[in-house]
């Protein structure tokens, strides 16, 4: 078995320049989770298993990393981990707003049709669909 090992990552942008229009370019860098930030997508995913998947607190994730030779203060990967949750917030929100639609709906038709059968549906002056009452 080979453990795990941590790689640096160098990205060379080489800078051009064009003598007919005098400007210097450069290829645009590559996009990061963290804007300007040291780690990659792989390296976050890693921090956020260990923490979520494996239960190892950031301090001890800190230890472990210092053992490989990488200095990471908690806080960093504190912020990390915040960054990374902020950035997931969309997949956790979606199916969660389905359900809460679907539960709406539930229960809104079971009012409506509560308030039909209960009483005369004929007499009634107000919309059956005014009778959903939404509970936390």
């Amino acid at each position: 078995m080979i453990p795990a090992q941590y790689r640096v990552i160098v990205t060379h942008r080489p800078r051009l320049a064009c003598r007919a229009c005098e400007r210097i370019v450069e290829a645009p860098a590559p996009e990061h989770l963290i804007k300007s930030g040291l780690p990659t997508e792989a390296l976050v995913a890693s921090v956020l298993v260990a923490k979520y998947g494996w239960h190892l607190p950031l301090y001890r994730q800190a230890k472990m990393l210092a053992s490989q030779g990488i200095d990471l203060d908690r806080s960093t990967l504190a912020f990390w981990v915040g960054y990374a949750a902020a950035e997931l917030m969309p997949l956790y929100e979606g199916p969660q707003r389905r359900a809460i639609e679907i539960e709406f709906l539930r229960r809104s038709l079971t009012v409506v049709w509560a308030a039909v059968v209960g009483s005369d549906p004929f007499s009634c002056t107000v919309l059956p669909a005014a009778l959903c009452p939404v509970s936390g």
